[in-house]
């Protein structure tokens, strides 16, 4: 097996320049990049899980079964939610060759440019700023569409293929349609700088009609001599000198891997934490007492945020959406052969088609000069089909579901780590007025578009909630909506980040500096999402990737 081969291959060689551990969005833009300018540098690229082998991967709208399958994606659960009626959620995380890349919705959206910005004037990244993210994210960008590839905050020539959906259901463009109504845009381009406000269909990130996750984009050409890329390598700690200046290596599936330039985490939000504390670096209150403290960095496993989600869901007809039903067996037959000899029809979509970014009237978060942000705090993801309890518990019916979450959540958790290492989440949402005021202002929102007649023409019953409709939720208390609707039925939506939050070392919060290198400690960087010190506008996967494009930048320097 592939896992032998890699094993047996780790007998003979242990020993590399640089040792990128986590092969997600991150790992395999940083390992590329490193390989390809530094010829004479060995780079060894570790993934715990296997390489992205399942066709389901590559399908688009196959992404809905990947939650059900343990082998590609981690399958984490929160501790109790106070706030969420002590519900414990649930939270995948990919598990194999280009991490959440191969399990996410595909959508590509880069944030608003007053994210950035504010790294520079209220986190004090001074080498941050959205002009400078913009250039890493036109170096990863490979956009398709000849009318977006042409202006200038976008590029053709990326190793991240990013595409118009090849078939967008009827559903979808009613959803436009009722957002409009409503007062907003339409939007052909969310990643247009002067404005994301507006409702319109995603870009995603696909290649051909299929699935272009971050080892697809950065993996998939013939890979150069001096990158290895191993599978089912477990990273249990970090390995360090004597008095503890120096990162020299990690251990993996009980064997060392020495590192003799540099050690970079791209394990992810909760990982990159879980490998720090097991290693003896972070709180002690969050390690067991079998882990010895080494370096005492309180930050470390706090700071997480994550964006909170409400679901509206409705029964709908096979002509407008999607279902996973016995029913809907001999359509997908026909699809599946469709998909097969042309790479089109449905299975090319990517199920949350379409959305859109507005502002919930709360106040927003401040800028330079204490300014309020021009920032959307609330995001749409609307999906052609029922998505409930992450598509965990098929069959579902035919149907749509539009996704409302909080942009800028200010409520914060944390990670720690169990008597056996493992990463226990304690993610402490809406913990905050603030928090609990927007998300439930976006719910009353939502469904003012959900009661829309360009929906309710194709809806066959409301799905869920059952408690209430849509119709009554427009007209509901804030507080009704909040008790009714927000506390019973919030998920995540899959963007934790800050666990190894970036700042300034006199940031007693901060893990890394802005060049990504561990306050305090030698040869060990963290590239992930980790390092945001607070959520962007949007979804995650694109500027992960325009972090490691960064963080390349800064390694050829640091390692030539």
């Amino acid at each position: 097996s592939l896992l032998t081969l890699h094993l047996c291959w780790m007998a003979a060689k242990r020993v590399f320049d640089v040792v990128v551990c986590g092969a997600g969005s991150a790992g395999c833009t940083l390992a590329r990049r490193l390989a390809d300018r530094m010829p004479s540098l060995s780079v060894a690229l570790l993934e715990e899980g296997p390489s992205d082998f399942l066709p389901s991967i590559h399908i688009p709208a196959a992404l809905g079964t990947l939650p059900w399958l343990p082998f590609n994606s981690y399958r984490f659960f929160t501790e109790r939610e106070k706030e969420l009626e002590g519900r414990s959620l649930f939270w995948p995380r990919g598990r194999c060759l280009g991490g959440s890349s191969s399990i996410n919705a595909m959508i590509y959206i880069r944030g608003h440019p007053d994210d950035y910005n504010r790294w520079r004037d209220v986190f004090g990244l001074d080498s941050w700023s959205w002009e400078r993210a913009l250039q890493y994210f036109l170096r990863a960008e490979g956009q398709t569409a000849d009318d977006l590839a042409r202006l200038p905050h976008h590029n053709g020539d990326g190793p991240l293929s990013v595409s118009d959906l090849r078939y967008v259901h009827s559903s979808s463009a009613r959803f436009i349609q009722a957002c409009v109504d409503a007062g907003m845009d339409e939007r052909r381009d969310f990643n247009d700088p002067s404005s994301m406000h507006g409702a319109g269909v995603y870009q995603v990130t696909q290649r051909d009609g299929m699935r272009g996750s971050a080892a697809k984009s950065y993996l998939s050409s013939p890979l150069p001599s001096n990158l290895t890329v191993l599978t089912g390598a477990s990273v249990s700690r970090l390995l360090f000198d004597e008095d503890a200046g120096r990162a020299r290596g990690v251990e993996v599936n009980g064997a060392e891997i020495t590192a003799r330039k540099k050690v970079y985490l791209c394990a992810g939000s909760v990982h990159s934490p879980t490998i720090l504390l097991r290693s003896g670096i972070g709180p002690s209150s969050s390690m067991p007492s079998s882990v010895t403290p080494i370096i005492a960095m309180e930050g470390v496993g706090k700071n997480l945020r994550d964006h909170l989600d409400v679901t509206l869901s409705a029964e709908s007809y096979p002509a407008h959406s999607l279902g996973m039903t016995v029913s809907s067996i001999p359509l997908y037959l026909r699809e599946g052969l469709t998909y097969l000899q042309q790479r089109a029809g449905r299975l090319t979509s990517n199920v949350a088609e379409a959305g859109g970014f507005l502002d919930s009237g709360e106040k927003k978060r401040e800028g330079k000069g204490g300014k309020e942000t021009a920032a959307p705090d609330l995001q749409y993801h609307f999906c052609s089909a029922i998505v409930k309890d992450h598509g965990r518990f098929p069959p579902y019916p035919f149907g749509y579901s539009l996704h409302c979450c909080d942009l800028h959540p200010t409520s914060q958790g944390e990670i720690r780590i169990d008597k056996r290492g493992m990463p226990v989440i304690a993610a402490n949402y809406l913990t905050t007025e603030r928090d609990r005021a927007v998300l439930t202002k976006g719910v009353k929102k939502a469904a003012e578009v959900m009661a829309s007649e360009h929906l309710t023409s194709i809806r066959k019953r409301q799905y869920s909630p059952k408690r209430v409709s849509v119709e009554d939720i427009v007209s509901m208390s804030d507080e009704a909506v909040l008790e009714e609707v927000v506390r019973p039925l919030a998920e995540t939506i899959y963007h934790p980040i800050g666990t190894c939050k970036m700042g300034a070392a006199a940031d007693s919060m901060a893990v890394v500096g802005q060049d990504f290198n561990l306050h305090g400690v030698e040869g060990l960087a963290v590239v992930d999402a980790s390092v945001f010190p607070e959520l962007v506008s949007g979804n995650t996967n694109a500027p992960t990737i325009m972090l490691a494009e960064a963080a390349a930048d800064i390694g050829e320097q640091e390692l030539a």
